[in-house]
């Protein structure tokens, strides 16, 4: 089974087209589903499945959900994607394989509500991360973002965590999630929105300031650096408690 699989990861690898293009996204290929366990919830029964995909640009995606419409998270949204369903089926973790020099991480959504999804997000094939949305579900929903070096998944992840209205990502001018995210070769420029030096400021979340920053990946790791510091409004120069 295990040099049936190594055949089939080689051939698909071989068929794929590798980008020509700066904004040519990867593509994936279903290589196994297999039904795991049976779970029932109020008379409701599916099966987690696990399913794995191959990447266009050399990586195995490990993922779980169920054969039921319980997977609501992850309806819609491109492979690959994990989550755990409402009857309880499925998984809150995805592992990704490096299929050239085997290293693998494993990426955990420890979501309080126990539902939320990780996905992959699409970026073009030539840029050096993997980019995964790690989002909690339920009615206090963030979202993480981490970034992996494809060099090097054992590397720990640049992690930005803010809740989605507080984060903006741009590439391109391609919407990603509630921003934008600017990435190029090995660098990437986020906006995150700033925080309240004191009491003394308040206004609305349209009214707020970001500011930028880059993130660099290194050989060890990542480094990360303000690139604009942005004034606050004189509109935010205000208690809040005028307001109330």
């Amino acid at each position: 089974m295990a040099l049936i699989k190594k055949i089939i990861f080689f051939i698909l690898l071989s068929s794929f087209v590798y980008a020509e293009t700066a904004d040519e996204l990867p593509t994936y290929s279903l290589v196994s589903t297999q039904v795991l366990e049976e779970v029932c919830r109020n008379g409701w029964c599916v099966n987690t499945i696990k399913k794995e995909f191959i990447s266009s640009d050399g990586f195995l995606f490990e993922t779980y959900l169920t054969d039921g419409t319980d997977s609501v998270w992850c309806l819609g949204y491109p492979k690959p994607c994990s989550t755990r369903g409402d009857t309880g089926g499925g998984k809150n973790e995805m592992i990704i394989h490096n299929v050239k020099n085997k290293q693998k991480v494993k990426i955990v959504n420890n979501s309080p509500a126990g539902s939320g999804r990780i996905t992959r997000v699409e970026i073009p094939l030539e840029y050096k991360f993997i980019i995964i949305e790690i989002y909690s579900g339920g009615a206090s929903c963030c979202t993480i973002f981490e970034f992996y070096s494809k060099d090097d998944l054992s590397l720990n992840p640049f992690i930005i965590e803010n809740p989605v209205e507080e984060a903006r990502f741009d590439y391109d001018g391609l919407l990603l999630s509630n921003g934008y995210l600017l990435v190029s070769e090995n660098t990437i420029e986020v906006e995150l929105m700033k925080e309240y030096p004191d009491d003394s400021y308040y206004c609305s979340m349209a009214a707020r300031p970001y500011d930028k920053y880059q993130i660099t990946l290194t050989p060890t790791g990542y480094e990360s650096k303000i690139i604009e510091l942005r004034e606050w409004p004189s509109e935010c120069k205000g208690s809040w408690w005028p307001l109330w």
